[in-house]
């Protein structure tokens, strides 16, 4: 083997993890926060966690992708510990889908059917299917289709190229040595393990376990254990991701880990009770990209069985590990997520209608009966949005630097709106519940035909704010219409009451004090009416078709 094999086969890799990350980023995008939607929905059925998980895996080719994602979901409250072991255990089955896929290298015959399964043959033309399709497509999925296949054709073209620069490894003496060395179990999983923890990915080291077994020289005693490791070495990721995290995300990640180390020394267990029973030598058995996909998906199946009925004691594990004084301040959105935008989009969707939610609710409270106890509970969800609006903001900050589609983007742009809006819309029911709150005190009242307008205007405001809750659910252009009449419903009534309420001061009906507070009154209800056909208008631009 020459330098110049060397570089062949790291340029192999190079293309091999650049064409895996395009890929998975691609679909991440192309789902567009239904990863979320659909992990977030899910109930205690255990089964449909595990099959949950192992199709958003395969989906996004990345099993520690997953599980970084369920440990945010367990931070932010969406899934609980039991909900999460389900898909965790699916997130580990799932990523052997990409091995089968990268077995396809080592297909060989001359059979027609054959020969267009090799990946030489047609990674190349499915490469350039999705260059012509990210060129010529307008539209976002279009496009984003055409990466996929982008970067599964420069994925498979890496495997190919990493196979064949290590063929002449087959006549090194010491590359023989080397894996008999490996035989060891102990030695075997650590070695895994650094494999994946380097690549932070167990699909990218199997991809070069199978690369590497193009050689001939890896046996079935060398692959089982270092397999077995790289299961293990892919919880790194997910051990580093709940840092700073609540106690319950740093158990996920520990269900993580103990799953695999469990499942490994299971495996181990029977694997060397069998060959022993037997008397089989498997370190003469070599192995190539098939039975290395086969290793693989066995770890995971038979771990998902063994231990699928102990699910509770995995959970009881991970809370004996992270005691309950680990607690941590309340957060409002996870940093886990910047790492799939496409979650993190749909995640400040939901920060945003928690937020007009609050803030709905404050208006609720300050159009009430306002005592001491209810003012200061005002005064409080008006605090509470100040702090959505800032975290909101920076997370969004935060976002915006990262490789958006268009959709998303807009989105985006129109939550920087939103936060400001419905912060404003709480500065507003802040201002009613003082003015209410003064004119108690004053012993100040409006009289019986002012307080009939500002109930009128007030039941309309009401229903805008619903809608408006409405709109931020993802319905803005069947709303914003009736959002809009409503507005020009309640300026109509504002001026009318404001000849009203001087015709009551010619005729002495309220005093000069009731009506500095009805005038006020009057221009915060407008106000807010006018922020909510705002929020509708700028929910309504970011939905335009692309």
């Amino acid at each position: 083997m020459t330098i110049f094999s060397v570089f062949i086969f790291l340029g192999g890799l190079a293309f091999f993890l650049f064409g895996m990350k395009l890929m998975g980023n691609s679909l991440e995008k192309l789902s567009g926060g239904k990863m979320e939607k659909t992990l977030g929905k899910l109930t205690n059925n255990l089964l449909k966690g595990v099959l949950l998980g192992a199709g958003v895996t395969a989906l996004i080719q990345s099993s520690s992708a997953t599980t970084v994602m369920v440990v945010g979901f367990v931070n932010s409250g969406i899934m609980n510990l039991q909900q999460a072991v389900g898909v965790i255990m699916g997130a580990n089955v799932g990523t052997t889908a990409t091995s089968w896929i990268l077995s396809l290298v080592g297909v060989s015959g001359d059979n027609l059917i054959l020969n267009l399964l090799k990946p030489s043959n047609f990674s190349p033309l499915v490469a350039f299917i999705g260059v012509l399709m990210t060129m010529l497509c307008k539209r976002a999925k279009p496009k984003e289709l055409g990466y996929i296949f982008f970067g599964f054709g420069i994925l498979m073209y890496g495997m190919t190229m990493m196979s064949s620069s290590v063929e002449p490894l087959a006549e090194e003496n010491w590359f023989k040595n080397l894996f008999t060395i490996f035989t060891n179990p102990v030695l075997g999983l650590i070695a895994g393990a650094i494999l994946t923890a380097v690549m932070q990915s167990s699909t990218a080291s199997v991809g070069v376990l199978q690369a590497v077994s193009a050689t001939g020289i890896i046996t079935f005693g060398s692959a089982f254990p270092i397999v077995l490791g790289q299961n293990i070495g892919t919880c790194i990721t997910t051990l580093f991701s709940c840092i700073g995290a609540k106690k319950n995300a740093k158990r996920a990640a520990f269900i993580h880990l103990y799953f695999n180390i469990i499942g490994a020394a299971l495996l181990l267990i029977l694997y060397y009770g069998l060959i022993s029973a037997f008397n089989v030598d498997t370190s003469l058995i070599p192995v190539n990209t098939v039975t290395i996909a086969l290793i693989h998906t066995a770890f995971n199946l038979v771990s998902v069985v063994f231990l699928l009925p102990f699910n509770k004691l995995l959970v009881r594990f991970a809370e004996l590990t992270i005691k309950e004084s680990t607690e941590l301040p309340e957060v409002y959105i996870d940093e886990r997520f910047l790492a799939t935008p496409a979650v993190a989009v749909a995640r400040c969707h939901g920060v945003t209608r928690d937020m007009m939610s609050l803030a709905e609710k404050m208006i609720q409270m300050a159009f009430g009966t306002i005592d001491e106890k209810t003012y200061e509970d005002v005064k409080e969800m008006e605090r509470k949005t100040d702090v959505y609006e800032d975290t909101l903001n920076s997370y969004l900050i935060n976002l915006s630097n990262k490789n958006l589609n268009p959709r998303d983007n807009r989105s985006v742009t129109a939550m920087f709106h939103h936060s400001s809006d419905i912060e404003r819309i709480a500065d507003y029911g802040m201002s009613i519940a003082k003015l209410v709150n003064e004119k108690n005190n004053n012993q100040v009242d409006f009289s019986p035909e002012g307080n009939r307008e500002i109930e009128e205007i007030k039941k309309i405001v009401l229903e805008m704010l619903k809608e408006t809750s409405l709109v931020l659910a993802d319905k803005p252009l069947f709303y914003t219409g009736k959002i809009n009449a409503m507005e020009k419903k309640i300026k109509e009534l504002r001026q009318k009451s404001r000849t009203n309420h001087v015709q009551r001061l010619k005729e002495k009906k309220c005093s000069k004090n009731s009506g500095i507070y009805f005038v006020d009154y009057l221009t915060f209800l407008e106000r807010i009416s006018a922020i909510c056909v705002n929020i509708c208008s700028n929910a309504s631009e970011k939905t335009v078709a692309l």
